[in-house]
């Protein structure tokens, strides 16, 4: 598992470098690494590991952000024998990329924006959005950022295991559905002293299958130079899902961040 989000992590970042050699302003790059990990022995053991890049190209009026993140645990679990296995409990990555274009200087500006998600425990293959819309910088200086965006897109959802909707209509492993969203979401982010940074942001894909929402808050504090420390708290809804799943995912997340 840690395997994997390190391999993604390499790939989701030797793309923008291999493309800021050709670039003329390198100094438009900067991103962020950010990596949690507990390992609890005893009674109980289990490992869990969470991972996120974000990487960020800002040659206005084109701004291109690039994010990736991931999650996966394993609990040791006795067998009837007497051995013992690790045992998967959680596995999941989330991709975005999100190009914005902006108008005449402004605070205006258009986007494309594309996700990638693949969860093994939450009933669905994999599930992609492609969604077009505007945003717009409302409020914006070296203390606050504020801004919201609203677009329309298309969602295809691949089902890894069977699920009805609120309809009742009844889905089969395999299939999938695609559907029109509309879309909205909003990113606030107050900087309260000079190492400490304070945020907030949620995002809604409204369908008429299944709607998915996210929130997400997080403090981050300063330690030294470009590490920081970094607390999240997130919950992903889903409007429909398979009958021994949860609809609302939560994670809160301490972990080591480091901005480049």
């Amino acid at each position: 598992m840690l395997r994997r989000l390190v391999g993604l992590s390499v790939l989701v970042i030797a793309a923008p470098l291999f493309a800021q050699e050709a670039a003329k302003d390198k100094s438009a790059w900067r991103g962020e690494t950010a990596l949690g990990y507990s390992k609890e022995s005893g009674n109980t053991n289990e490992t869990k590991v969470n991972f996120s890049q974000k990487v960020i190209y800002d040659a206005r009026p084109w701004l291109n952000t690039l994010t990736l993140s991931g999650k996966g645990s394993t609990t040791e679990v006795a067998m009837a024998d007497g051995s013992t296995t690790d045992q998967h409990t959680s596995e999941a990555y989330y991709l975005t990329e999100q190009l914005d274009h902006f108008f005449g200087g402004s605070s205006s500006y258009a986007f494309a924006r594309a996700t990638w998600e693949k969860d093994r425990f939450n009933g669905y293959e994999q599930q992609m959005t492609g969604v077009l819309g505007y945003g717009n910088e409302l409020f914006s200086n070296d203390l606050i950022n504020f801004k919201v965006e609203v677009g329309i897109g298309q969602r295809s959802d691949e089902l890894s295991e069977p699920l009805t909707d609120s309809e009742g209509t009844a889905y089969v492993a395999g299939d999938k559905i695609d559907e029109t969203l509309a879309y909205f979401s909003d990113q606030f982010v107050w900087k309260m002293s000079e190492g400490a940074e304070f945020g907030q942001s949620l995002n809604v894909e409204y369908a008429d299958i299944n709607t998915v929402s996210r929130f997400k808050v997080y403090v981050k504090a300063q330690l030294i130079s470009s590490v920081a420390m970094k607390v999240s708290y997130e919950i992903k809804h889903q409007e429909i899902v398979a009958a021994d799943k949860d609809k609302r995912d939560e994670i809160l997340m301490a972990s080591l961040l480091y901005s480049f």
